[in-house]
């Protein structure tokens, strides 16, 4: 019989293979504990408790987009700029998937919101 513990340690991150308009086939993983801290780190408005709207569904996508067929991650903490100038209508896309199987909510995001 396992432990509660073990329960918890055999946890996995979920992932699926999501066609964006424009893109094609991207394949989205869940976030771990840690990439949400990095998220938040790389979205933190300079002396400030708030965050930067414009840039958290880039700092997402760093951590959970990835390619189908190579799983290797599409971006790197450098494409943050890059990323936050393309078409929103890309970007929340890409991030409205990444969100979901995150476990991010409507709830995560209207705080955001707030706090930008």
């Amino acid at each position: 019989m396992s432990s509660l513990r073990d329960t918890i340690f055999a946890a996995k991150v979920r992932e699926a293979v999501t066609d964006i308009p424009g893109i094609g086939p991207v394949l989205f993983r869940g976030i771990s504990a840690a990439a949400k801290g990095r998220i938040y780190d790389a979205t933190r408005v300079e002396d400030s408790e708030k965050t930067d709207a414009a840039k958290y569904y880039p700092a997402l996508l760093i951590e959970s987009a990835h390619d189908p067929e190579t799983r290797q991650p599409l971006f790197t903490p450098a494409d943050l700029d890059a990323l936050a100038s393309l078409p929103a209508e890309v970007v929340d896309a890409m991030g409205v998937e990444a969100s979901k199987l995150s476990g991010l909510d409507q709830k995560a995001a209207a705080a955001l919101e707030k706090n930008s």
